[in-house]
């Protein structure tokens, strides 16, 4: 049957599931077909709302030839050698998605989470449990003018999750290239979002947004001296201003194509009120497909490309001014991921692998540390039971290689080791409506 307007819409961004693992260009929930004049047929509350709860327990477990964060080359090498480590994520949620009225679709969104993460290497082992940050959200979507759905959305960060772990303990926390959660907390974020869907045709629909994010200060554990006493650093990740586009397009049946956009420029990074930093412009391109080889056996693959121009950093001559480096210190990041779905009834299930390669180095803000370049392969399967129409449940399972390059581009004593971990992940999910 061929999907027109939002209807076809829903099938690309939830049935067909092509936006998972990849920027949300588009508003999570809509209420009316583009293409269509909105009714006007009045509805119960209990039609007009529904209640969605999701929770989901992720673990996480890796062995790498050295522990992180990696220690530079040295005369003699790294004493350190091995190290292990292991991660138990519990994100949960809820969702409310409804009719204000006949014209105005509100989604409301609350998310949060738990974890359980520790590293051992050397000798050394770090253990932390901790909530993770809150996220709270809010989209109001119009659907009263034919062919265009206007929405406005604001996100918010709380900082419930721990930032300082002082001594050992900050080993706790792992590559964020490994396991779910790199960083376990950040301060107030506040991003709010404009936008609106366009149906340029019954089976081409383009999304249009910007956004503005604006990031708050939060403390974490400080350099050790010499003498031996940490103390306290106050980060300020620099803000963003991001602008996205992206176009959905089913030219036949069974066949749903997406391609996206997004430009992102970001602020200075203080710390302790001291410039440090400021990201190169991200440029961002996505694109998917999902084809139906009959009605029970699906395939999809998407992907990813990530440029980072040339990043401001500070000069030993001018330690309070930052000047573009010289050369372009980040990444080209490109990621695949692809799966074949063969649904049985109420069971779904197949295989699913990724390829992610970042070419040279990547500077993470939120943990003020560079990410080197890495190769990295996924291989697993997952499994969904629709066990009635309010519960769903789903089972995935991976292995992940990851080979970091050798990076002695830094100088003498401090560029790092080629460095290989062996990841295995296994989660459980389920979602209720009401």
């Amino acid at each position: 049957m061929q999907l027109t307007g939002l209807s076809f819409l829903r099938w690309a961004m939830v049935g067909g599931g092509i936006v998972a693992g990849l920027p949300a260009f588009a508003p999570p929930a809509f209420a009316a077909d583009l293409a269509a004049t909105p009714a006007a047929t009045a509805q119960s509350f209990d039609q007009r709302w529904k209640v969605t709860f999701s929770d989901e327990v992720q673990y996480y477990s890796w062995d790498s030839s050295q522990g992180y964060p990696h220690i530079p080359l040295q005369f003699p090498p790294d004493p350190r050698g091995p190290a292990h480590g292991y991660q138990v994520y519990n994100p949960f949620g809820l969702q409310l998605d409804g009719k204000a009225t006949d014209d105005l679709q509100v989604q409301m969104l609350i998310r949060s989470g738990y974890l359980w993460s520790g590293q051992t290497n050397a000798g050394v082992s770090a253990n932390t449990a901790t909530t993770t940050d809150t996220t709270l959200g809010t989209t109001l979507t119009y659907n009263g003018i034919a062919g265009y759905q206007p929405f406005v959305s604001l996100n918010v960060n709380a900082p419930t999750g721990q930032t300082v772990l002082l001594g050992t303990n900050a080993l706790a926390r792992p590559d964020p290239d490994v396991a779910a959660v790199g960083t376990f907390g950040q301060g107030w974020n506040v991003g709010p979002t404009a936008g609106v869907n366009i149906a340029l045709a019954q089976n081409l629909i383009a999304t249009l947004s910007t956004g503005y994010t604006y990031r708050g200060t939060f403390n974490s554990e400080g350099m050790i001296p010499v003498v031996g006493v940490q103390g306290i650093a106050s980060n300020k990740p620099g803000d963003d201003w991001t602008a996205n586009a992206m176009l959905n397009f089913q030219p036949i049946d069974t066949l749903l194509l997406q391609l996206g956009g997004a430009f992102t420029v970001e602020g200075t990074t203080l710390i302790d009120g001291v410039p440090i930093f400021k990201t190169g412009d991200k440029f961002v391109i996505t694109g998917g497909a999902r084809y139906l080889w009959t009605p029970q056996l699906a395939s999809q693959l998407n992907g990813t490309f990530t440029h980072i121009d040339r990043n401001k950093i500070q000069s030993l001559a001018a330690p309070f001014a930052l000047f573009t480096e010289a050369v372009d210190s980040n990444s080209n990041i490109t990621q695949l991921l692809a799966s074949t779905t063969y649904t049985l009834g109420q069971v779904s299930f197949g295989p699913t692998g990724g390829f992610t390669y970042r070419d040279h180095n990547d500077y993470d803000p939120t943990l003020a540390a560079f990410l080197p370049a890495k190769t990295g392969w996924v291989l697993g399967a997952m499994a969904s039971w629709v066990a009635s129409q309010q519960v769903t449940l789903t089972a995935r399972g991976e292995h992940r290689w990851i080979h970091e390059n050798e990076n002695p581009n830094l100088g003498p004593l401090l560029g790092f080791p080629a460095i290989t971990t062996n990841v295995w992940v296994a989660a459980v999910a389920g979602t209720v409506k009401f």
